[in-house]
């Protein structure tokens, strides 16, 4: 019979049946059938057995196609390669001058036929040149080519390449793709970024990682600063790691899901130093183990941003993003001098023994050299979380230099302030800055009456007295939309400049209530504050202010004076009725309806605000007197008349004052 030039091999895919497999070709051996099963998702191959796996039925010298079955199903995501493999012996004899069958030449060319057949589909699987190519196929022998890599040199012939060398990269070309990209080697592309793992960090933590870490760092400062890489894991460090060349920056593959941590040992020192601009910390979350944790360490901090002491120190343009820092022996953050369009953003301080974060010249520190302060920087989408000291501490007392203009966006400090031997205050955010805006902070006192910490589950010293919001010691602050919980007081300034437009209030979880929510000392000016009562239930007088000039906005009225509660003078007002008592009238609107007391006729020798305030520059009252009996103003006490003299205001009649704080009384005018 003729051997058909059909495939030598049949595929099957898995379904989880058992079929019958027809193979249409001429098998001699049911041996001759052979086969593999691979997995589709894996694609690992494992040879199948005959006889145990399948079994062959229909092979001889008068076969024109076999049956293969299957043993068991054949599984979903399992393919069959079922294929001849007949060999290359000759085990036809033809005998001299005897017969010449032709039945012998039919199986002797038909096993000739099937053997080229299957040689011609194992070679169209293998790689070949091209029928122009004048390149050599000839592979290096077996000595040259022992663990090495197989690649082609310039001509195109195949040569063996040494592993563990930059050979084998700086061998290989690599193209962008795109037009105007230019060729160069993979060697080159990979030297774009340094790991520390290409210098032995393992990131286990447990192997001290610290010298592979500050050598990687030292590499990148040696080439002019770039970024050092932190691979997934926890390294180890038992020194702290310094920067100090300008535009190095440490960064992992992410902080607050710990990706990649830092976990710092060392009873000395920062977990990273940092000491020179434009450097910087990304997408890692630093640790300490317990026993830093315990310790009274010098210089503690997660972060420690701070140049040499010397004169003329630059360090502008630091940057902080994606930073989860956790039990630090001291700060989480510590920025020392200049800071200039730094940028803090994503950054969470949790369970430090003292400050999350702090900003100031130098103060703290003891530095000698305090000729800068940090100024014009950011903290964006950040917080602090129960640190024993304060959560932002913006400027220190006695600075040289003053902290200043510090743009503050959706800050959050939550349960801080609970040690008093670490805090500075009891204000969870303390600002000596000059020129701060905080845009929607939040803060709460979440430690207050607990033992324990939510964040970290570390034991913590309850707050027998809840903490304090904001004080503002520096001039030129705005708060707007700040949010208050748990709070003793919200706000208290005592500078010029301040603003505070639409807090929230409110008692919180442990229904503390604040007696006055926001409190401006007589040392502050220019105080502007618009709030509202249905946001501020947690205060029993919003604002207390005590200042002697300013705006106050509550519920759409004008108010100024003291405490809100307590009776304010209303800007705007639509006039109420006040009734003198032993010759005073205290009022609270700037539109007053005068009566006698008794009702009767009556003489008025002190006016003053309801809440005990004289007066402030520049306030003016129309009093008027709607009664049928006639009221006296006495002139030359706490009023003062162009005429020289009392002023008798009959029926419908009236005057208009306003105050001077140089005379200390109302003028006619």
């Amino acid at each position: 019979m003729s051997v058909s030039s059909e495939l030598y091999k049949v595929n099957v895919v898995g379904d989880g049946s058992t079929p019958t497999i027809a193979f249409n070709r001429k098998v001699f051996n049911s041996t001759d059938i052979k086969g593999f099963k691979y997995d589709t998702t894996t694609y690992i191959e494992t040879a199948l057995v005959n006889g145990t796996d399948y079994n062959v039925s229909g092979a001889g010298d008068t076969s024109s196609s076999v049956t293969i079955t299957p043993t068991s199903a054949i599984p979903t995501g399992t393919n069959w390669v079922m294929y001849s493999d007949a060999g290359n012996a000759q085990t036809t004899t033809l005998t001299l001058a005897g017969e010449f069958p032709a039945k012998s030449l039919e199986y002797t060319f038909d096993k000739l036929a099937i053997g080229t057949q299957e040689a011609d589909g194992k070679a169209d699987r293998a790689l070949k040149l091209p029928i122009s190519d004048t390149a050599t196929s000839e592979i290096p022998n077996k000595a040259d080519r022992a663990s090495k890599l197989l690649g082609f040199d310039s001509s195109g012939n195949p040569i063996a390449y040494a592993q563990g060398t930059s050979t084998e990269a700086d061998a290989v070309n690599y193209s962008q793709g795109s037009t105007g990209s230019a060729s160069r080697t993979v060697e080159s592309k990979l030297q774009e970024t340094i790991s520390v793992k290409d210098f032995g960090a393992v990131g286990d933590g447990t192997t001290d990682d610290t010298s592979a870490i500050q050598a990687a760092i030292n590499a990148v400062e040696a080439a002019g600063g770039g970024i050092v890489y932190l691979p997934n894991g926890s390294y180890k460090t038992t020194s702290e790691l310094v920067i100090d060349t300008a535009g190095t920056k440490l960064v992992g593959d992410g902080g607050h899901l710990n990706q990649t941590k830092i976990l710092a040992t060392s009873t000395t020192g920062a977990a990273i130093r940092i000491k020179d601009r434009s450097c910087g910390v990304e997408s890692l979350s630093i640790d300490s183990d317990t026993t830093r944790y315990a310790a009274t360490v010098t210089d503690g901090h997660g972060i420690h941003y701070e140049y040499d002491d010397v004169v003329g120190q630059s360090m502008s343009r630091g940057r902080f993003y994606d930073l989860s820092i956790l039990r630090q022996p001291l700060d989480g953050i510590h920025v020392a001098g200049g800071f200039e369009m730094g940028v803090v953003e994503l950054v969470t301080v949790s369970d430090c023994k003292r400050h999350g974060f702090v900003f100031d010249d130098g103060t703290r520190s003891s530095r000698s050299n305090k000729d800068l302060a940090p100024f014009q920087f950011t903290i964006k989408n950040s917080r602090a979380i129960e640190c024993g000291g304060n959560a932002l501490l913006l400027g220190a007392s006695g600075e040289t230099n003053a902290t200043q203009t510090v743009f503050s966006d959706n800050f959050e400090a939550l349960g801080c302030c609970w040690s008093s031997s670490s805090r500075e205050s009891l204000f969870q955010i303390d600002s000596r800055a000059n020129g701060t805006v905080f845009i929607a902070p939040d803060v709460e006192d979440q430690q207050y009456a607990q033992s324990s910490t939510s964040s970290t589950s570390s034991t913590r010293t309850a707050n027998a007295t809840p903490a304090k919001g904001f004080q503002l010691a520096g001039s030129r602050n705005t708060i707007i939309h700040p949010f208050f919980s748990s709070l003793l007081s919200s706000v208290e300034a005592g500078v010029p400049d301040v603003t505070i437009e639409h807090p929230r209030i409110f008692q919180g979880t442990y229904s503390v209530n604040q007696t006055d929510g926001v409190i401006i000392t007589s040392s502050a000016s220019n105080v502007i504050f618009k709030g509202s009562t249905a946001q501020t239930t947690g205060a029993t007088n919003l604002i207390k202010n005590q200042s002697s000039g300013g705006q106050i906005i509550i519920d759409g009225k004008i108010f100024k004076g003291n405490t809100w509660s307590a009776g304010d003078f209303e800007i705007g007002s639509s006039g109420a009725t006040r009734t003198a008592s032993s010759g005073s009238l205290d009022i609270q609107e700037d539109v007053v309806f005068l009566q006698g007391e008794g009702d009767t006729t009556d003489s008025i020798t002190v006016l003053r605000l309801a809440s005990g305030v004289d007066g402030f520059n520049g306030l003016t009252v129309r009093l008027l007197n709607l009664k049928s009996y006639t009221i006296t103003l006495v002139h030359g006490t706490d009023m003062y008349f162009r005429s020289g003299s009392n002023l008798a205001l009959a029926q419908n009649q009236g005057v208009t004052l306003v105050y001077s704080e140089t005379l200390s009384g109302w003028i006619e005018v």
